[in-house]
């Protein structure tokens, strides 16, 4: 039997997030069930607890952020949180970053 290659992309989730760009001046500060944090001089500062029957544990993070940094924040778990495997980016550039792919593909096959 003959092998049919075809061409396969990633295809994207399209998650949404809100987010911010920090910068020296930036504070904020975010609270729900799972943690506490702050924003503040360049730090985020990140406190939660996991437990159950057989222990407990508490953690105390600080991430030391650059000026221009992206923190993305899940407000039903783990608060704000640094994307690293994955890029991030507006809806238009996600868009144009699609069409190239599609317009390489399109080479491809000619």
């Amino acid at each position: 039997m003959e092998e049919v290659k075809k061409i396969y992309v990633q295809i994207p989730q399209p998650n949404v997030y809100y987010g911010i760009k920090v910068n020296k001046n930036t504070k904020q500060e975010f609270k729900n069930e799972f943690v506490n944090q702050r924003i503040e001089d360049l730090v985020l500062y990140t406190d939660y607890e996991l437990k159950n029957d057989n222990f407990k544990s508490v953690v105390k993070n600080e991430l030391y952020l650059h000026e221009g940094d992206l923190l993305l924040l899940e407000e039903d778990n783990r608060g704000f949180f640094m994307p690293k495997e994955v890029k991030f980016g507006s809806i238009d550039e996600a868009v144009e970053e699609m069409n190239f792919i599609k317009k390489q593909i399109s080479k491809v096959k000619e």
